[in-house]
């Protein structure tokens, strides 16, 4: 019998291992679009479309803009702020966007197709920094620094990203659509800079700065984005239909505006960020002429952290030796300090740009948090003398290289984060009310921080968001009139697994910080196996280069971090740090 009982063990295990694989863990790496096999970028075969409607003008609305110029005749994007010169419509607007090499591979896919433009050649003009994991220093356990002192050489070990203003970028692509749309009198708000941008294929000129040429409206292929800032979406316009097979569609047809404007389009998409109002409307919309309300299921880890920072132009502009050296020979532009793990205080300052340096501190849990005292320099090394002298006097060596008498470019500001969000779109096909119909969306996508609002650290969200636009492309690209709710529930499925393996990476973090939220198998049961094994992986790549750069590189997100769990030498490594290869 036991006997029996150990061979159906044996056979029912590994039949379990594939299933569980086949269901769980695959569809992860399924989710994400093979950058070779991707037309982003590159104009569409299909004929194009009527209307796309963007709420949320940011990163993630005005890149979402430019995808889908490449698939209908007339986008419009509305943003609730006005564009301004030098500032991001984005509550976080003052900190940087960090361009992991993900992102920017599909950033360079999205420009450097029919637009023939060179993304890192254009960012690295408006002096977007490179990053370059030998020129970091981090202290993040003890308030010390690591002890790698130069063991890691070279880009071939862990390519480098790029870092710059979010104002910047966010400008430089506001540009480039009023450009492709030059002589369309429909946009407003014309941004600081202006960009020529090439987009005839024939041109015997690779380099984007010496594009001269402009887009003629009547020829272009592209269709055309209309900017309306300073108007706010307060609603969306609903079409209800009931099917035979006891489905109801809520069909969305527009945009309600808050001045009492309707208009009409055949895709919305929501790009509207930590603050989105649309899983509201949809509930109601949803919950209309029924007994039992309709919630959108959300997953929610409760943890205020309040973030200053402030930006100063450098004394030089050229220099090359960093804010210091870390081991005599090896110059730092970026510094990392926390003060233990899980920390609640944490600051890092870096090089945002050629010209510009950036401070930001980070205090987290508390109700009333002493860094938004901070209103000067002086301040910011007085707080940091209590929390660790160590970190207090590596400042210093930052500030030595600002230009004080000028005072900060962007003065010293306060943001305030309340958590994590992840917003389970996916799901919203599962409602049934109370006579059993299932209730379904159409023509309506979300992305970006509207699914997922992720603390801003390390490029999480803009690589996130990068991804999506992949998916967003494809499914774009298919022979289909409208997004019915098989395509909805597709493309949030597949945005949701996205998003998900930095959700947990955040959580884990933040319920370590007594963090409010998260389920009872996530906190007993996973939290206590991964939480220790993120702090072991944190304390070897202080030592260990080959953990270090495995750590640093979520180049692809979802694959980086699954990879890492089932990489056996990485594991391996980070249990038993190695000062060498």
């Amino acid at each position: 019998m036991l006997g029996y009982l150990a061979l159906s063990a044996l056979v029912a295990l590994p039949c379990y291992a594939y299933y569980y694989w086949l269901n769980n863990i695959k569809p992860f790496f399924d989710a994400q679009v093979k950058l070779e096999n991707s037309k982003l970028g590159q104009v569409s075969d299909k004929k194009k479309k009527g209307t796309c409607i963007i709420i949320g003008g940011s990163i993630g609305g005005i890149t979402t803009a430019l995808n889908a110029c490449f698939h209908f005749e007339n986008v419009i994007l509305f943003e609730k702020k006005r564009y301004e010169t030098n500032k991001s419509t984005a509550p976080q607007g003052t900190q940087t966007h960090i361009f992991l090499l993900r992102c920017i591979t599909i950033f360079k896919k999205l420009f450097g197709g029919y637009l023939n433009i060179d993304f890192i050649n254009e960012i690295e003009k408006m002096g977007a920094f490179k990053i370059l994991i030998e020129n970091t220093d981090y202290a993040a356990i003890d308030g010390k620094s690591d002890k790698l002192c130069g063991l890691i050489e070279g880009q071939t070990i862990c390519p480098p990203g790029y870092q710059m203003t979010r104002y910047q970028i966010e400008s430089y692509i506001r540009d480039l659509i009023m450009n492709i749309n030059k002589n369309s009198s429909s946009l407003i708000g014309k941004s600081s800079t202006s960009t020529n941008v090439n987009t005839n294929n024939n041109s015997n000129s690779n380099n984007s700065s010496n594009n001269s040429s402009t887009i003629d409206e009547n020829s272009s292929p592209l269709g055309k984005i209309q900017f309306r800032d300073d108007q706010t979406v307060s609603g969306l316009i609903f079409e209800k239909v009931q099917t035979q097979d006891s489905k109801i569609i809520h069909r969305v047809k527009g945009v309600k505006l808050q001045e009492g404007e309707q208009v009409y389009g055949d895709l919305v998409i929501d790009c509207s960020g930590l603050t989105t109002q649309t899983p509201i409307w949809v509930e109601e919309e949803f919950s209309k002429d029924s007994n039992r309300k309709f919630e959108m299921e959300k997953s929610k880890i409760i943890l205020t952290t309040t973030y200053t920072s402030a930006i100063y132009k450098l004394k030089d502009p050229n220099m090359q030796d960093g804010f210091f050296k870390k081991d005599g020979k090896t110059p730092v532009w970026a510094y990392i300090g926390n003060v233990g793990f899980p920390t609640k205080s944490g600051m890092i300052y870096y090089r945002v740009s050629q010209d510009k340096g950036m401070f930001i501190i980070g205090e987290t849990g508390s109700k009333n948090p002493e860094c938004v005292k901070i209103k000067n320099h002086e301040d910011c090394i007085d707080y940091l003398s209590k929390v660790s002298p160590d970190i207090s006097e590596k400042t210093k060596l930052f500030f030595e290289h600002c230009d004080l008498e000028q005072g900060p470019v962007i003065d010293w500001s306060n943001y305030k984060k309340d958590g994590t969000v992840l917003n389970h779109w996916e799901k919203i096909t599962q409602y049934k009310d109370e006579n059993g119909n299932q209730h379904v969306l159409e023509n309506f996508l979300a992305l970006g921080d509207s699914v997922g609002s992720l603390n801003p650290v390390y490029g999480q969200g803009v690589t996130c968001m990068t991804e999506c636009q992949l998916i967003l492309d494809e499914i774009l690209r298919r022979d289909v009139s409208t997004i019915d709710y098989k395509t909805f529930e597709e493309f949030q499925t597949r945005v949701y697994r996205i998003y998900i393996p930095p959700y947990i990476m955040a959580t884990m973090v933040d319920l370590q910080l007594d963090a409010k939220g998260g389920n009872w198998w996530f906190k007993k049961f996973l939290l206590p196996i991964l939480g220790p094994n993120v702090k072991r992986t944190i304390l070897a790549s202080k030592i260990d280069p080959f953990v270090r750069c495995h750590f640093n590189k979520v180049q692809g997100m979802c694959e980086g971090y699954l990879y890492q769990m089932f990489d056996r030498k990485y594991q391996s490594r980070t249990k038993n740090p190695q000062p060498n290869w």
